[in-house]
């Protein structure tokens, strides 16, 4: 548990962190787990994230993309 606690929001603290990408594969019985993942690595871990939603929660894609653009 302390070396997670190390490693989250380095960015914040001013630590130069090395690029890593990660991959989240949403299940299809639960359509708020791979948001919540996705948006743990983002923000707390400073991480890149391509997701990867299951086709029967399809019609969120666009509704996170809407949400997380610039």
């Amino acid at each position: 548990m302390g070396r997670m606690l190390q490693s989250q929001a380095q960015i914040y603290r001013g630590k130069i962190c090395r690029g890593i990408t990660n991959l989240v594969l949403g299940a299809g019985n639960a359509s708020s787990l791979p948001v919540n993942d996705s948006l743990c690595k983002l923000f707390v871990e400073n991480r890149v994230v391509i997701l990867k939603l299951n086709p029967v929660n399809s019609y969120l894609g666009p509704l996170i993309e809407k949400d997380l653009a610039l």
